[in-house]
């Protein structure tokens, strides 16, 4: 297929100057002593898009998102490089952009037709679909300085997808509505996608790039670090970002017995103290993760220190979302394992192992607990309140707050008596 947009050897220089004055000394020596360091935003990127293709950049601030797509829109010139268009252009990056905010939302929407080369009677044709669509009433004859944020990216955006465009460019900016408008928004670009448009999309969200996009690039200081499928690209770059913060689950470690995982969080915490959770951590093949795809098979791994005799001791966990609501929870006794009486100065280990049901895309948090006795009729030993966060994502759209799946729930339980 025909690349309408293909990018060779890209790179942007900037030269940083510890302070302003310093720019026109070395003017005045003539570049004969060098006060500038060397900042390179972009270096040496290559790929192509094809028509009726998504493509999604996702990565850090900083990482060169932003000025790829200035100089894909011809705003920003390379320093180094090409990159070669076959086709009209629409793109939304910087809110403000384009837009002279002393003119009135209908006067700039006839700007914004100028500047993209269509006559005045083309744009009166598309009008009323670009105020119906930006929805923003009686404002499109107010000047834009007096918009909110967030009606400056309706007309904006409206704007932008009006124009009958081979190439969509969106930026952050979408990110500023509100969610009625994202959802519409996100309906629009698909639209696009359907009618084979090339898009290519910025987000943060990385569920929004995994859905859209047919392939993700992944920059980090200027480069690209991974090419290709959107769910695998963003599952690494969505790994990298936790080792980063230091979120990343610390891994076993195995000393005379002891299982040093360590508790990552510990909001509240009670119990009579017969028992004390020691460590928890969440595995995907044996390996200790803090992000988990919808259906993927996980092991919740407790370790727990036996202080007192339990009679009939009974391990669970409780998932809630960001708002403090119970998505799920399940224990042993739940699932008709009942476990053997547990001595005290022991220690055991727990695996919870299910099938990660397929939740919203977010951040949910994982609250541990043992006690003793019946589902009905039980003390609790300890329970600690969010624990452990995971961040749980999806390869498909999920309607509602949760959707089916077979969780297929086991059990194992180590050490003890």
């Amino acid at each position: 297929m025909k690349e309408i947009i293909k990018v060779s050897n890209l790179t942007k220089i900037y030269k940083m100057y510890p302070k302003p004055s310093n720019r026109l000394q070395e003017i005045m020596l003539f570049n004969k002593v060098k006060l500038h360091k060397v900042h390179a935003a972009l270096n040496n990127i290559s790929f192509s898009v094809t028509k009726n293709q998504t493509l999604g950049i996702i990565g850090e601030n900083g990482s060169g998102k932003s000025t790829l797509l200035k100089i894909i829109a011809g705003t920003l010139k390379p320093s180094s490089g090409e990159v070669v268009i076959n086709g009209r252009i629409s793109s939304l990056l910087e809110l403000g952009a384009g837009f002279n905010p002393e003119l009135t939302g209908k006067e700039n929407v006839f700007l914004h037709g100028s500047v993209m080369g269509i006559s005045n009677k083309d744009m009166e044709s598309k009008y009323n679909d670009i105020i119906d669509f930006a929805d923003i009433g009686d404002f499109i004859d107010q000047p834009v300085k007096t918009y909110s944020s967030g009606m400056f990216v309706r007309l904006a955006f409206s704007c932008a997808i009006h124009v009958d465009p081979d190439i969509m460019i969106i930026d952050e900016a979408l990110s500023v509505g509100d969610i009625y408008f994202q959802q519409k928004s996100m309906k629009k670009i698909r639209e696009l996608k359907e009618a084979g448009k090339a898009i290519l999309f910025v987000s943060h969200d990385l569920q929004s790039v995994m859905t859209l996009c047919d392939t993700v690039v992944w920059l980090e200081r200027g480069i690209i670090v991974d090419i290709g499928n959107p769910m695998k690209v963003a599952k690494a770059y969505q790994m990298r970002q936790h080792k980063k913060r230091d979120t990343q689950i610390e891994s076993v470690v195995k000393s005379e017995n002891v299982y040093q995982i360590g508790i990552p969080n510990i909001d509240s915490r009670f119990g009579n103290g017969m028992a004390e959770i020691i460590g928890i951590e969440a595995l995907v093949d044996d390996k200790p993760v803090s992000t988990i795809v919808s259906g993927e098979r996980v092991d919740i791994h407790l370790v727990v220190k036996i202080k007192d005799y339990l009679h009939s001791p009974m391990v669970g966990i409780t998932v809630r979302d960001r708002l403090s609501n119970i998505v799920f929870a399940i224990n042993t006794n739940q699932e008709d394992v009942f476990l053997q009486e547990l001595e005290g100065d022991s220690l055991i280990r727990v695996f919870l192992s299910f099938n990660w049901p397929f939740l919203q895309p977010e951040n949910y948090s994982i609250s541990p607990a043992i006690a003793n006795g019946t589902q009905d009729s039980h003390e609790m030993c300890d329970w600690i309140e969010n624990a452990i966060i995971i961040k749980s994502i999806s390869e498909k759209n999920i309607i509602g707050l949760m959707g089916i799946s077979d969780l297929n729930i086991q059990y194992k339980i180590e050490g003890g008596n």
